[in-house]
């Protein structure tokens, strides 16, 4: 996958990629933990599974937009303030979750 672009050429499509993505992690993460919440096995390990191929797009996905920072200065202001949030989110949640997992793994390894 390192040899595949993720992000458009364009900025904005970039921006708008980088949305997608980080959302649909939410998504995934909102999942996870839910399956934790109910005990769902089956569902944890389809989420999870989900994640971790997402998690590794992004990370190939933020990398590209770090090396072209620059490029992003003349998108619409509200489009990154969406991106910055969503990324906000996203940080809460994995911070969330990994809290509850720590919680639950003593539990789990009786």
């Amino acid at each position: 996958m390192q040899n595949i672009k993720i992000l458009p050429m364009d900025a904005t499509e970039s921006v708008r990629v980088m949305i997608d993505i980080t959302e649909r992690l939410c998504e995934l993460m909102d999942d996870e933990r839910y399956s934790v919440a109910v005990t769902d096995g089956n569902t944890f390990v389809a989420a999870n599974e989900e994640k971790q191929k997402l998690a590794d797009i992004y990370e190939q996905a933020a990398g590209e937009f770090r090396k072209r920072l620059n490029e992003f200065r003349g998108v619409e202001p509200d489009l990154l303030d969406h991106l910055d949030q969503t990324q906000k989110k996203l940080k809460e949640l994995t911070s969330s979750n990994m809290d509850i997992l720590e919680t639950v793994a003593p539990t789990n390894s009786r």
